[in-house]
């Protein structure tokens, strides 16, 4: 991806994104954040990394418990009646196996209170 389009894909200017290459100015927390996400890459490596392979954030992966993680999520979307793209539901997966969480009563809870909340913004 060249500079223009990963510009206009973050919603700045390509002199923005220039600037933060050259270090003259930060980018935003919020664009760090994006593309750690996206690009599946870690946030140390893209801050201060020197070589030019990323450093993914993605250690060996239990598949049993992304397997139940990806199963309750399913579960819950059904519940709500929330309908979430398969790749949304891989990310939220993912996004908690990162974060420790896994398939208890308490992460349970607050998965369905947050899809209960989105659905009825639907």
């Amino acid at each position: 991806m060249g500079q223009d389009a990963l510009a206009h894909a973050l919603g700045f200017s390509t002199r923005s994104l220039i600037s933060w290459e050259k270090d003259v100015v930060e980018p935003p927390l919020s664009v760090v954040r994006q593309l750690c996400r996206d690009h599946e890459i870690d946030a140390g490596w893209l801050l201060f990394g020197t070589d030019t392979v990323p450093t993914r954030y993605h250690g060996p992966v239990e598949w049993k418990r992304y397997d139940r993680l990806m199963a309750m999520i399913e579960a819950l979307c059904v519940d709500v009646g929330l309908r979430l793209k398969p790749d949304r539901c891989q990310a939220l997966a993912r996004s908690l196996y990162d974060e420790g969480d896994d398939d208890d009563a308490d992460t349970r809870r607050r998965l369905r209170v947050m899809m209960l909340a989105l659905s009825q913004g639907e």
